[in-house]
């Protein structure tokens, strides 16, 4: 950045009204103001960044070669500001709807079906939930709760490496929470299970339930580093102080190790989702070591949100106090 910029935002905007209209007295008109302040503007401007930015003929005006490649990034840099502040105006005007993100294989679990469960009516209107980000990455969908990019996000905390505080209500005490996310709350409201799948006619084929250690000898298809996927899979072998040794395949998703290991091409650990159903594979249940993994719906907690987002956590939160899923004496409630 140039060391002592100081400059405002309406002096750019004259730069590009001049440079676009390239006459003095036609673009202070057009601007509402004297021709002698536009003047001022432009050399204030020319001042601080160090360099000439127009040839001057008279009154008239055309852009150098500083001021041609300057005007580029001037244009890119109000584009983004009105939309900025249009995207602000319209998260005021319209609180209908709750922008989430949530993990790929949390999304079937997740879907219609969980949201017709709870009551999503505020005032008379009907809430909308707009699933605006899918990522595989716990971590992205976390950095775009902080930055107020998504009201409310649903995933897991493996491997996230928290720099503040955080309240994790899935096992603490309610008088004396675990704190690591400043001012971030996850309730906890799904158990995921996970299986492993191999094709029909692997030799495995032959257990309905398995230890993880009898599959240690077979490759695997294993999920990209860093994927909620993979942290929950390396996990599983920390566990039982084994790791993967053979990889056939790695990939993004659970639908394609699905798809691999029916077709005889390793086996996977993917999560039980009724997609499995559709899949012409085996499905082999984990009987150690017993780890299923936790989905969290988590917010930030401050004074600016609105009231949908509010009426959507606290409808999850009492689905997820219903089924068990966090302590009976556990009382944060985000008051309408």
């Amino acid at each position: 950045m140039y060391g002592g910029l100081s400059m405002k935002f309406q002096q750019l905007k004259h730069f590009k009204a001049l440079a676009e209209i390239r006459h003095y007295a036609k673009t202070a008109k057009y601007l509402c103001i004297s021709q002698s302040y536009l003047s001022t503007s432009i050399l204030n401007l020319e001042k601080e960044i160090g360099f000439s930015l127009f040839d001057r003929n008279n009154r008239n005006v055309v852009l150098n070669r500083n001021g041609t490649i300057f005007l580029e990034f001037v244009n890119r840099l109000l584009e983004l500001l009105d939309e900025g502040i249009e995207y602000v105006r319209e998260m005021n005007e319209n609180y209908s709807y709750v922008n989430i993100g949530i993990l790929p294989e949390v999304s079937s679990l997740l879907g219609p079906k969980f949201f017709s469960s709870i009551d999503l009516n505020h005032e008379n209107e009907r809430i909308k939930v707009n699933v605006k980000k899918i990522s595989k990455y716990s971590k992205d969908l976390f950095q775009d709760l902080k930055n107020f990019k998504l009201d409310i996000i649903f995933t897991t905390k493996d491997n996230i490496n928290f720099d503040k505080k955080i309240l994790d209500y899935s096992s603490a005490c309610p008088s004396n929470p675990r704190e690591t996310l400043n001012n971030i709350v996850l309730v906890p409201v799904l158990k995921q299970k996970f299986v492993l799948l191999v094709s029909k006619n692997h030799e495995l084929s032959r257990y309905e339930s398995i230890r993880i250690s009898q599959a240690l000898n077979y490759p695997f298809i294993k999920y990209t580093d860093n994927t909620s996927l993979d942290d929950y899979v390396q996990s599983l072998f920390e566990i039982t102080n084994n790791r993967i040794y053979d990889v056939s395949y790695t990939v993004d998703t659970y639908e394609l190790a699905a798809g691999l290991a029916a077709s005889g091409l390793g086996i996977a650990i993917v999560p039980d989702l009724p997609y499995l159903d559709y899949i012409d594979a085996h499905k082999i249940n984990i009987s150690y070591p017993v780890y299923s993994r936790t989905i969290y719906m988590a917010i930030i907690k401050n004074d600016h949100i609105n009231p949908q987002t509010k009426k959507v956590y606290n409808e999850v939160f009492k689905y997820a106090k219903k089924n068990n899923l966090i302590s009976k004496n556990f009382k944060y409630k985000l008051h309408l």
